[in-house]
């Protein structure tokens, strides 16, 4: 690079900068190596000015200056030297550009990561923690802590906070099984409920938190309790009482064809019906049969321990002569006969573990049939058994 010594004259400056001046590139890239005083000395049509420090020729001076890159020569006018001001970067991003150091203009367009708002960490709050809050500690929470928790009063319902504000998440007065009314956010972010409508127990309406009203049972039962079989009943508070149900077999002759796990024996077979029902609104029925013949069903159970089988049962026969009998393991337990006005239930106790086979017979003597001449069975439970 060819090297030459010059002065420069400006007509504003009212004086002369002397140096050593090289000519880099015809771009009009200048590299300057002189000791001046910073004065504006009009407009520089060049991309980089670097001032490097050096002995001054006349006076033999070794102060020095700080090496600085800077680009010049946009038209925008003056600036604050370092003002940064925001700019459009590709992708909808936002960059900056910095006013150069000698308040002329602002340098290009920096899209390196730049958010405009002069803290360096690209969220744009200004806080300089990168999380876009607002409050400098970084956790994104906006309560300036730092421990990333949830903050009641920022108007958001988060963490362990029922409410925030107007923020219920979702929640109202009916979703909390009240009626009707307003729900209420308190200043704890917890519920105030004493403006929501409770639900009025005995107005034989199930509403809100109830779970029955006196025989109206809703869709609960033993089985939505968790148990085999069973009834409930409903408390003072119109809720379910499980207290009856138990695990084990159940029966109740409600699905569309006979149970599969019983066997059929005699004259007739046994059917299902809605002629009558124990509960619900089917129950098993005796086969037709005729004078001096039997028609019986069976199922066969397993014990885990002792306990016990139950039924519902009616007969509308010829009394004292046409029966129901029930039989367990080969023995008969019980008989009944007669027009029975309603249904009745009838326990039996199993005292061993194991299987144990159970039958319910319906047998006529050799003449004279009465009433609807058949008996039923109903709603058989059986604790700690299983097919």
């Amino acid at each position: 690079m060819e090297r030459f010594e010059t002065s420069l004259e400006p007509d504003n400056l009212g004086g002369t900068r002397r140096g050593d001046i090289g000519l880099a590139e015809a771009r009009g890239t200048v590299t300057m190596k002189t000791r001046i005083t910073p004065l504006i000395v009009g407009t520089l049509t060049v991309t980089a000015l670097s001032l490097a420090a050096c002995a001054d020729k006349d006076t033999g001076s070794d102060d020095t200056s700080e090496s600085v890159g800077i680009t010049v020569g946009n038209d925008s006018g003056g600036c604050e030297p370092g003002e940064v001001l925001a700019c459009a970067c590709p992708g909808g991003l936002e960059g900056v550009q910095e006013c150069d150091m000698l308040g002329q203009g602002y340098g290009e367009c920096d899209c390196s990561g730049g958010d405009g708002d002069g803290d360096g960490d690209g969220d744009g709050d200004g806080d300089g923690d990168g999380d876009g809050d607002g409050d400098g500690d970084g956790d994104g929470d906006g309560d300036g802590d730092g421990d990333g928790d949830a903050f009641c009063g920022n108007g958001i319902q988060e963490g362990e906070e029922d409410c925030d504000g107007v923020d219920f998440g979702g929640e109202d007065c009916m979703s909390l099984d009240f009626v009707d009314g307003i729900l209420v956010c308190k200043s704890d972010c917890t519920f105030e409920t004493l403006l929501c409508v409770p639900a009025t127990c005995g107005d034989g309406v199930i509403e809100g938190a109830e779970q029955c009203e006196g025989a109206d049972f809703g869709v609960e039962s033993c089985q939505t309790q968790g148990f085999d079989f069973g009834s409930l009943t409903c408390d003072a508070f119109c809720m379910v009482d499980a207290s009856t149900c138990a695990f084990g077999y159940g029966q109740d002759f409600e699905a569309a064809t006979y149970p599969s796990e019983f066997t059929l024996n005699g004259d007739g077979l046994w059917s299902l019906t809605t002629l009558e029902a124990g509960t619900g609104l089917q129950s098993a029925r005796a086969g037709t049969i005729g004078a001096s013949q039997t028609t019986g069903t069976t199922v066969t159970l397993i014990y885990s321990d002792v306990g016990q089988l139950s039924f519902r049962y009616r007969t509308s026969s010829e009394s004292s002569f046409d029966y129901l009998r029930f039989y367990a393991d080969g023995g008969e337990q019980a008989s009944w006969s007669g027009e029975m006005a309603a249904w009745s239930t009838y326990t039996y106790q199993v005292a061993a573990p194991g299987v144990h086979t159970f039958e319910w017979r319906y047998t006529k003597d050799g003449s004279v049939d009465s009433n609807m001449d058949t008996a039923f069975v109903d709603t058989i439970e059986a604790t700690n058994a299983s097919l």
